[in-house]
C-alpha cells in the first residue's frame, strides 16, 4: 500500500477470473472445467468461505442462497484476498 492507503500496482502472475450467477446456472461446473484446462488456476468457492466463516445474516430463500452479512464484509474480502495472494 502507499502512504494514502491504496494498493500499488503489481504484476500478477495469475488472472482473477470471477463467476457469477444464481444458483443452479453451473458455475461450480463451469469454474471446474476452466481448472481442467488450465490447472495453474486457484478456484475459491465463495459461497462456501461464506459458510465456514459463517459471514452470512440468514437466507435469501427464493433464491435459495446465503445473504452475505453487511458487517462482515471486510472479513469476507481479507479472507479472499489472502486466499488469492497465498
Amino acid at each position: 500500500r502507499t502512504a494514502d492507503g491504496f494498493l500499488r500496482p503489481t504484476r500478477r502472475a495469475r488472472p482473477n477470473i470471477l463467476i457469477t450467477g444464481t444458483p443452479g446456472t453451473g458455475k461450480s461446473s463451469t469454474a471446474l472445467q476452466v481448472l481442467g484446462l488450465e490447472p495453474y488456476l486457484k478456484h475459491i468457492d465463495v459461497g462456501q468461505v461464506i459458510r465456514q466463516e459463517g459471514l452470512h445474516a440468514g437466507r435469501d430463500e427464493e433464491r435459495d442462497c446465503l445473504l452475505v452479512d453487511d458487517d462482515a464484509e471486510d472479513r469476507l474480502i481479507e479472507r479472499l484476498r489472502a486466499d488469492v495472494e497465498g
